[in-house]
């Protein structure tokens, strides 16, 4: 009797190690190599953690499953800030510029088919910018600077 509750007990803890071992069932993938180091990934995975040096990012773990893009188009080097919040959104995006002069400053906004919504000059270096009438849908805002695209964000109008 002593005998076959040690193997129910063995059996049991096998049978139970065994089940909590990972499996991760991917959509793709790759393994790339070159001088300076090599890279296995997948696609579909949930994210575990994310790591951050100077411009290089790398993210680890299960299910990677919701990218979003907020800024779509950037001149670089650009001698001021410019911040557009919160987003995702329900009822307003605040656009916050860091910048003395804003003189030749306007937003534009496009609905998801590209048609202008909205344009409007800034004059203040924060903004609040209306939300509520749209559709949940993605839209874009332009920051334009004389006839300069300077920033276009990817703003998502939710419920």
């Amino acid at each position: 009797m002593k005998a076959y509750r040690i193997l129910l007990i063995c059996l049991f803890t096998t049978t139970l190690l065994n089940a909590q071992q990972l499996e991760v069932i991917n959509a793709g993938g790759d393994y790339l190599k070159n001088n300076q180091g090599s890279i296995t990934f997948s696609i579909g995975e949930v994210v575990i953690e994310t790591f951050a040096h100077g411009n290089l990012c790398l993210t680890q773990g299960f299910c990677q499953s919701n990218v979003t893009v907020t800024a779509i188009h950037e001149i670089p080097d650009l001698e001021y800030e410019l911040l557009a919040y919160p987003n995702p959104t329900k009822d307003f995006v605040t656009l916050k510029i860091k910048k003395d002069n804003l003189k030749n400053l306007r937003y534009l906004l496009y609905d998801p088919n590209g048609r202008l919504l909205k344009s409007e000059q800034i004059i203040s270096n924060q903004t609040s910018i209306p939300f509520n009438f749209l559709i949940p849908a993605t839209y874009y805002l332009k920051i334009i600077e004389k006839n300069t695209e300077i920033k276009t964000f990817k703003i998502i109008k939710s419920n």
